[in-house]
This record gives structure tokens, C-alpha cells and sequence, in this order.
């Protein structure tokens, strides 16, 4: 199964000229209208409903390194996805925006739209090129507030944005396709019609892949455990006749002699032959005879247990093959949903309708202070020593950070992150070590140092006083306190 390969996906990113020609249908209708609502059906993928004129544009952004693109669809999709990190900020920013203009910045495959918020000028900024692009939020200044993947050449939060070169092959005019049909929006509708299967055999791809890496991870385990076993049954196997060699000590137990390396006896099992059983030097004769009768009693103990493993290790690996040759041949979506791992969105099944009553769970949301990163992180700031001690033992997953001015009263910080988040984000932990110092008794001089720590690292001993815990595997950061920094994080949190 290691061998096999997925379906080749064949890069259709729009050209230039294909970009033009669908923004030159668009791009006047899209311009001064209002943004309704913005979904993340994929992480390259968003989706914005807009409306203007009195009518609703539906306007897809794909920046897939296959299928980069641009184009309405006719209706709004029934799948909404999940936010990453970058699409909750995205959400948050531009939603309730006006769309200002919708242009191509430069002579690549980029496309621009500029929004109008109560914040000000925010511009969305794609760049369709695979996996040479990416895409970017800009604040007013042009400078980069949040960008999707973070490739190679993409630029940094915080740096200015600057269009990449384009290539020399580049073809900016619009390109003249037949279309069937007629209308004003004619070629949209095409390219709707064009990606609709490209994007769902990209998807299918994406999504067999999520589907075999968890099964194949575990199918190296079982395997090397089996191997494991293999190796553990052959030592006991080496013990079957300890036994006999036991009893034929305790016969001529009249012959050992302390330090002997070993003892010449007749084999009362093989006609009185002569056999020379090896001896431990540093041990006693009792306890070389009693170490024999334990070798073979493990043997005899650990046998069976080592053949039931075995069995029900291979009646695992059997079962994750029949699943992976199932997940190769799957050709629909639906065939891959129980295989699919929980973290997987797209399987996920559909929320249970949610109760009458306070909107978030309060065991959940309800505690401290709550602040928003610039990359759309939830920050908690415990308010007392109960919440401190509700925030940091009750409320935080084990992956979330933890933070507190060091050696300074003050509150409990919790970053919520996602669970399968393998590195700290650098500017959330930054952003977190603000607010501990902010909400501390280091507060008027605005600096100092944090310590912080993954939440599973925080325990709270029986007797402790309220708001005192204890912290494994600690470390700490030294931050200045920005005033803006922590004040957009509060009005994010509002908005």
C-alpha cells in the first residue's frame, strides 16, 4: 500500500487572460456593493457574497496551487468549511465592508479587492499563481496584516506588499474563448461549469489524502510491533527447556559448585547422554537453579499472551489494508467519510442544533477577559484568583499556552489554539505576553518578562492557595507592551 498513488491532478490555474475577461464581466457589478457574508470552504478557498444593484454576486477566490481562480458562482454554496486562523480575521475585518474595487494589480495573476471597513481601507490581495503565490490581507498602508500559507516567497506580516514580478510569458489581455450561451455573464458561467469537476476530483485528492496518512502511520506501528512480537516470541522460545534444565540441576544439585561456570550432567531426558549445562559463576547453585524454573515460567506466562497479540496484530494490519485499498478506489466523497480522522472538517458530522440560551458556553468562553489576536487567535485574562484558577485548570486544553508575568502578581493568560497545531504561533505567544503584563502589577511600567508553558504543564495542588499553581517545563519571553496591539485585540474580541 505504500506504493500506490492518488489520482493525477492536472494544474488548470487561470491564465492571465482568462482573469481579465472574468473580472471584465464582473468587476463594474461587484463595485460599491456591500459584503454579506464570507465562507472558507477549503483553506485556499474563499468564498464572498455580495450584494449590489438590488441583486446578490456570488464571488469565488481559489488560491489551490492546481486550480487557482476567480469567478461567480450562480448560488450560494451549502458548504461552508471552517476558518483557519487567517480566514477568521479575514471574516471578521471584511465582513459588513463595502466593496470599493475590484482590479489586477500588476500583470500577473493577481486580483485585489479593496474593501471599505469601519476600520478603514482593507485590501484582499490573491495571487493565483500555485504554489508560487499566496494570499494576503493589507491594511491601509499596504502593509501585510495576515497572510493564508506563509510559502517561500511570500512576504511577512508586517512588511510591506509588493505584487511579484511577472512572468515574461504573461498574457494580461482578456482572452477570447468561445462561450455558449449568451448574457452578461457568460464566461462566469462557464468557468463555474469548467472547475465544477476539477475542483471536486482536487477535493476527492485532498481528502483521500487526509483519509490514508492517519491509516498508514498506524499501519507502520502495527507492523513494527509485529516485528516487535516476532522478536519477543524468539528469546521465550529460547527458555522452552529451562525446565528440564532446572530439574536436571535439582538432580545433581550435589555437583554444583559455587563460582563453577558450568556443570557436565547426564541428560535424564536423552538416554543419560552427557550434557554441560552453562552456569552463572556469580550466583549460588540454589539461585542458578531457581533462575532456570523463572525463565521457563515466563516463557510459559508470556507465550500465550504473545500469540493473541499476534493475532489480533494481524487482524488489525488486515483491516487497515482492506481500508486503504478502499480508500484508492473511492471515486465520491461520500465513500471516504468513515475513513475520514475527526480533525478533518469535511467529514465532520453537522453540528447538533444549538439550544435557547447565552450564546457560548460558559464553562467554555464565559471566563476572564476575552481578546482576539491579529491572527485570529481567542485569548482569555482571568479577572480574580477564581477565575485565574477556573481559566487555567478548567477551561484551557492541554495545547493552549499559558502565560503569567513572572515573579509578579498578576492574571492567568490562556491562548486557545487548535489541537493539531504542532509549533507555537510566535506572534500569538508575543501578543499573550502583552496581556499578562498589561493585567499584572508590572502594568505601569509596561514591560517586563512572562513565563509561559503549554496548559498541560499546570497543575494546581490539593491546599494551594486560590490563583497559585504549579508549572512544569517552563519558559519565558521578554515583552513590551503595545497599546495599539492590545487594544485592537479588544476591539476584534468585540467585533
Amino acid at each position: 500500500m505504500e506504493g500506490s498513488k492518488h489520482a493525477i491532478i492536472v494544474p488548470m490555474n487561470m491564465r492571465e487572460g482568462q482573469i481579465a475577461r472574468a473580472l471584465a464581466e464582473c468587476a463594474d457589478l461587484l463595485t460599491g456593493g456591500f459584503v454579506e457574508k464570507i465562507v472558507q470552504p477549503a483553506d485556499d478557498t474563499f468564498i464572498f457574497a455580495v450584494r449590489g444593484r438590488g441583486k446578490k454576486f456570488v464571488v469565488l477566490l481559489s488560491g489551490s496551487p492546481v486550480n487557482g481562480r476567480i469567478h461567480l458562482l450562480s448560488e450560494f454554496p451549502a458548504e461552508k468549511g471552517e476558518f483557519t486562523p487567517f480566514g477568521r480575521i479575514v471574516k471578521q475585518l471584511l465582513t459588513r465592508g463595502y466593496l470599493s474595487a475590484v482590479t489586477r494589480p500588476g500583470a500577473d495573476r493577481i486580483v485585489e479587492l479593496t474593501v471599505e471597513t469601519h476600520d478603514g481601507r482593507r485590501r484582499f490581495v490573491a495571487e493565483l499563481m500555485g504554489t508560487r503565490g499566496d494570499i494576503y490581507l493589507l491594511d491601509a498602508e499596504g502593509k501585510v496584516m495576515a497572510r493564508a500559507f506563509g510559502r517561500a516567497l511570500s512576504i511577512a506580516p508586517g512588511e510591506p506588499y509588493a505584487p511579484p514580478t511577472a512572468s515574461p510569458h504573461s498574457h494580461p489581455t482578456p482572452e477570447d474563448e468561445p462561450v455558449e450561451g449568451g448574457g452578461k455573464l457568460a464566461y462566469n458561467r462557464a468557468l463555474e461549469k469548467r472547475y465544477l469537476p476539477l475542483a471536486e476530483a482536487e477535493r476527492l485528492d485532498r481528502l483521500k489524502r487526509a483519509a490514508v496518512a492517519p491509516l498508514r502511520k498506524e499501519l507502520k506501528r502495527l507492523e513494527r510491533k509485529r516485528r516487535d512480537l516476532a522478536e519477543e516470541r524468539e528469546r521465550l522460545m529460547a527458555s522452552a527447556l529451562d525446565k528440564r534444565t532446572g530439574e536436571l540441576l535439582q538432580a545433581n544439585f550435589h555437583r554444583l559448585e559455587k563460582g563453577a561456570a558450568a556443570v557436565t550432567v547426564e541428560n535424564l531426558f536423552d538416554e543419560g547422554r552427557p550434557i554441560t549445562i552453562p552456569l552463572d559463576p556469580a550466583q549460588s547453585p540454589q539461585e542458578n537453579v531457581a533462575r532456570c524454573f523463572k525463565r521457563y515460567r515466563r516463557y510459559e506466562k508470556g507465550l500465550p499472551r504473545l500469540d493473541g497479540e499476534r493475532a489480533a496484530t494481524d487482524g488489525q494490519i488486515a483491516r487497515l489494508t482492506a481500508s486503504l485499498a478502499a480508500i484508492e478506489k473511492a471515486t465520491a466523497v461520500r465513500e471516504l467519510l468513515p475513513y475520514l480522522p475527526a480533525t478533518v472538517r469535511e467529514e465532520a458530522p453537522a453540528p447538533p442544533p444549538k439550544k435557547k440560551g447565552p450564546a457560548r458556553s460558559e464553562a467554555k468562553t464565559a471566563v476572564g477577559r476575552r481578546f482576539v489576536s491579529s491572527e485570529g487567535y481567542d485569548i482569555f485574562v482571568g479577572r480574580d484568583d477564581r477565575e485565574n484558577d477556573e481559566l487555567s485548570i478548567k477551561v484551557a486544553n492541554g495545547r493552549d499556552i499559558w502565560l503569567h508575568a513572572r515573579d509578579y502578581p498578576g492574571s492567568h493568560v490562556v491562548v486557545r489554539l487548535p489541537k493539531q497545531m504542532a509549533e507555537v504561533p510566535q506572534k500569538a505567544l508575543r501578543e499573550g505576553a502583552m496581556l499578562a503584563i498589561r493585567y499584572s502589577k508590572l502594568a505601569k511600567g509596561g514591560q517586563g518578562e512572562v513565563t509561559w508553558c503549554y496548559a498541560k504543564d499546570v497543575r494546581k495542588p490539593k491546599g494551594f492557595a486560590p490563583g497559585k499553581v504549579l508549572v512544569s517545563a517552563a519558559k519565558s519571553i521578554k515583552i513590551t507592551v503595545d497599546d495599539a496591539a492590545v487594544e485592537a485585540m479588544r476591539r476584534r474580541a468585540e467585533g
